[in-house]
């Protein structure tokens, strides 16, 4: 199965939001200061809108001490919106990633967008022995208003055409909220790789992954704060993939039998 690896997240505000505003936030270096060439490198990018609309449009890019500056490819499930939500903060998620990364060092990475933002969200991981050619299987995310994220669980219904997740696939998602910063459990068979912030600002958000799924979901246990508006992202990153058999050699007669 793929080996996941990964980084402490990153927020533009650690011990609450504030409202982060227009501006292009920009991790540090110890984000990712020693990148591996040839993985694949996810990095899950979320936040809150400082107002109730959901969020229009965004960039992610990134830069580097030294080597090549890789370019990022933005996951097919786009940005994902509590567009739903009757709240003054609108919850959203992402997922970028590169297939195969360069040799750099010191990889800063950088998000920005044309709404008003109130707290951004970073954090990478990367992944060796996935499959090269169809990294990703299902997706799916769920969006929801009110005090409803308790309990959580996102179906992997989208790209539904290679079957379901497999059982040596690696499945990962993040939960964002307009909530107060508090504990998420994580479902059942999932290590939390991320929890944040702590501090009195109306956030929340926890990623956490599953390296032995054994169904089309992505779980969440008992949240403790309350939500007023939330979103969820979960991916399945593939294995490598097995080659095909060679043909088959013809039968060949020796001394009266037939073998290959």
């Amino acid at each position: 199965m793929p080996t996941a690896a990964w980084g402490t997240g990153q927020t533009s505000a650690a011990a609450g939001g504030g409202g982060f505003g227009t501006a292009a936030y920009t991790t540090t270096n110890n984000s990712y200061a020693s990148p591996t060439a040839g993985v694949l490198l996810c990095v899950w990018v979320s936040g809150i809108t400082n107002g109730a609309n959901e969020i229009t449009g965004g960039s992610f890019s990134s830069s580097v001490g030294t080597g090549t500056n890789p370019t990022f490819t933005q996951h097919t499930s786009g940005w994902v919106t509590a567009s739903s939500a009757a709240s003054t903060f609108t919850p959203f998620a992402s997922m970028f990633y590169v297939n195969g990364l360069p040799t750099c060092t010191n990889l800063r990475f950088i998000c920005d967008a044309t709404d008003s933002i109130y707290q951004w969200f970073v954090q990478w991981v990367e992944y060796t022995s996935f499959d090269s050619t169809t990294p990703f299987g299902r997706w799916g995310s769920d969006i929801g208003a009110g005090d409803t994220g308790d309990n959580e669980v996102t179906d992997l219904d989208q790209n539904t055409g290679g079957g379901n997740v497999a059982a040596n696939s690696h499945i990962a998602g993040l939960i964002i909220a307009d909530g107060s910063a508090g504990a998420v459990t994580p479902g059942t068979g999932f290590t939390e790789r991320y929890e944040g912030p702590t501090g009195s600002g109306q956030t929340l958000q926890q990623s956490e992954d599953n390296q032995a799924p054994s169904a089309n979901t992505i779980t969440w246990g008992a949240i403790t704060p309350t939500l007023f508006a939330w979103a969820t992202l979960g991916v399945e990153v593939r294995h490598t993939a097995t080659a095909a058999p060679g043909p088959v050699p013809p039968l060949r007669r020796r001394s009266g039998l037939l073998i290959r």
